[in-house]
């Protein structure tokens, strides 16, 4: 995973607001077809008690190239 994680600070109550690009690699040849694919990842970040919890969405880059 590689990306950012922006603070929301105006947001009742703080969150982060975080995008990240997902690679996978693998040498298992079921899971070779992987290896060529960027995943995107949109999430949201919120305090829940003393640690940080977080949901959002993942998705599938094609090209269309």
């Amino acid at each position: 995973m590689d990306g950012l994680s922006i603070l929301d600070a105006g947001a009742k109550p703080p969150r982060r607001i975080v995008t990240t690009t997902l690679t996978l690699w693998s040498v298992d040849p079921r899971l070779k077809p992987w290896n060529d694919v960027l995943l995107l990842t949109e999430m949201v970040g919120g305090k829940t008690g003393k640690s940080w919890g977080v949901h959002g969405s993942v998705y599938r880059c094609i090209p269309e190239v």
